[in-house]
């Protein structure tokens, strides 16, 4: 090099480096927001359809359906209300409910639940679901339920 060329010191690599780490870490990190509001969207979407798939179920039979068939991910017992039983989009696993009968072998009413990723959802404080509560040990913070009852009301 001569006299009055300059080259880039290691003090602005390392700030072009940074620089470029927070763009690549906050790209990231918006990405991953992104795709757990996707699942979330996913299990409003799963819960509502099950819901209206046990009210159709209910207007045929006079009774809801037994919550054991939301166990069978991809299962045909809703059929022909609802075509295959979906199940959480992230673990895989059966959505959670809940059900009860004032005549023995009929139920009157259910609730079914999951857990929403963004935890700072407005309708998760909106259902009152929002403090920890569980169903069958697994936390919950959003769910449906039939209109006889409340989705906050965990039994």
């Amino acid at each position: 090099m001569t006299a009055g060329e300059r080259g880039i010191s290691y003090l602005e690599i390392i700030i072009i480096l940074a620089i470029f780490m927070v763009l690549v870490i906050s790209g990231y990190l918006s990405v991953i927001g992104n795709l757990a509001k996707g699942r979330d969207a996913k299990r409003k979407s799963d819960l509502r359809k099950i819901s209206v798939a046990f009210e159709n179920y209910l207007d045929d039979k006079a009774c809801y359906p037994e919550i054991s068939l939301l166990q069978t991910c991809g299962g045909q017992g809703l059929s022909p209300y609802l075509n295959d039983i979906p199940c959480d989009p992230l673990t895989k696993k059966p959505y959670l409910g809940q059900a009860g009968f004032k005549t023995p072998g009929c139920n009157n009413w259910f609730k079914i639940y999951s857990f929403l990723e963004n935890v700072d959802d407005p309708i998760i404080a909106n259902l009152g679901l929002g403090n920890g509560e569980t169903v069958g040990g697994e936390e919950i913070n959003y769910g449906v339920s039939s209109g006889n009852v409340s989705v906050a009301d965990i039994i």
